[in-house]
């Protein structure tokens, strides 16, 4: 009987159903924890990552995971031909870690916040969405080890960035070489472009992708939850008595830069930073020391870039004092204006001697946390034609700014950039 390594990182929640759909369907499975000793893997025929919430998401969904060292040995398992499946969390994983779709030797592709769209294209919700949904097989039938079955099926989603976005130049390459694994659809089949067929707004309907050798998968539906989704669990254990024949070479694509954004200026900035231990910022930091290798010395502070007509101070002062961008209890705020800096003291700003370490801010490039607060300050305090921009500021030391954008930890270059202060 063939043996899967169930890999889980600390905050998954789906080990268990994971471990009983392999078992359910003629495979023998164990649960092996992210911190074993790598050679433990060696005994294992394929891996699953299951879905939940590793490291609590901190950065984003799968990053910290990515950068964890056994990825190493799973892709030197992705290289003997064993076969890799993600769900939900355990898919994040694999695209941050550049496992799918792994045309390049890069992060091709990313799992973005989800976007509900109407068919009038109206933007009708952001992130986390749960509910059943239908899929079905759009690749041949022996693409991957997952997929060897016709039927459309059910099951269930639960994810706030599950939305598959890539370049023209990776979705030509996947539509080319038949990596569009699986497709969200209405029970008849249908590939509709609008929700809740397509519950999150993936491009394509993309539901599972896999890698361009095809054995491995990465999926955000939930088929170890259901029996429905046994059938993905069947194929893997046919495809073991089958066995395979991979494709033998990728192809260079040439990829625009994506780091060398141009840094805008606004009428007022908001920098807040945690009174309290910031965890996220101490995750994020041991997992730029394990992929640079380096003593990574890393501080964090949200940013909102703000600009409106008006008395800047008075407009500023509201904002601070709204609750909407920070919390005085947890929080402190250095505001900007016009390069001069202040603090809020009781009743007024009082300017203040600031300056940033070395640092650069990350953006993703549809700012879904900025357009939701620039409508509650617009609705709340009344402030017309106020704009709002959404990212994170990282001071960094012990390691270089290429090396911070080299690693993709901070933003996916597919969703997001970064801009040096």
């Amino acid at each position: 009987m063939k043996k899967i390594a169930v890999v889980f990182f600390p905050g998954m929640n789906c080990e268990v159903e994971s471990l009983r759909a392999l078992c359910r369907n003629g495979l023998d499975a164990e649960i092996v924890r992210w911190n074993e000793d790598k050679s433990v893997l060696d005994k294992f025929d394929g891996v699953l990552i299951p879905g939940g919430f590793s490291f609590e998401d901190r950065g984003r969904s799968g990053i910290v995971s990515s950068k964890e060292p056994i990825l190493d040995k799973i892709r030197q398992m992705v290289d003997q031909s064993k076969p890799v499946i993600g769900i939900c969390n355990g898919a994040q994983v694999l695209v941050e870690g550049g496992l799918v779709p792994s045309i390049t030797d890069g992060v091709d592709m990313s799992l973005a916040r989800n976007k509900r769209i109407s068919v009038e294209e109206e933007v009708l919700g952001t992130g986390f969405y749960h509910d059943w949904v239908y899929i079905k097989n759009t690749a041949d039938k022996k693409r991957t080890p997952f997929n060897n079955f016709d039927q459309v099926i059910k099951v269930p989603i639960a994810h706030g960035e599950g939305r598959f976005i890539a370049s023209d130049s990776v979705i030509d390459y996947l539509n080319q070489n038949d990596m569009r694994i699986f497709t969200y659809v209405d029970h008849s089949g249908n590939a509709i472009d609008q929700f809740p067929i397509n519950p999150n707004g993936s491009v394509l309907n993309l539901a599972g992708v896999s890698n361009v050798y095809g054995n491995v998968l990465a999926m955000m539906p939930h088929p170890e939850r259901t029996e429905n989704g046994d059938v993905i669990f069947e194929s893997l254990a046919k495809w073991f008595e089958d066995g395979k024949v991979y494709l033998s070479a990728k192809p260079e694509l040439n990829f625009e830069d994506r780091q060398g954004a141009v840094r805008k200026n606004y009428d007022i900035e908001f920098y807040v930073e945690l009174k309290i231990t910031d965890n996220t910022c101490k995750t994020i930091e041991r997992a730029l020391a394990k992929t640079t290798k380096k003593d990574a010395k890393l501080s964090r502070r949200l940013f909102w870039g703000v600009n409106v007509s008006g008395d800047l101070h008075d407009l500023a002062f509201q904002m601070a004092n709204s609750g909407e961008l920070y919390n005085v209890n947890k929080e402190n705020c250095v505001i900007k204006i016009a390069d001069k800096y202040y603090k809020v003291v009781e009743n007024a700003l009082e300017e203040i001697e600031f300056a940033l370490s070395d640092s650069f801010i990350a953006f993703d490039k549809e700012d879904f946390i900025g357009q939701e607060k620039q409508e509650k300050l617009a609705h709340h305090l009344s402030i017309k034609d106020v704009q709002v921009r959404y990212g994170v500021v990282w001071g960094f030391s012990g390691v270089s700014f290429e090396e911070v954008s080299e690693s993709c930890i901070f933003t996916n270059p597919v969703a997001g950039y970064l801009v040096r202060q």
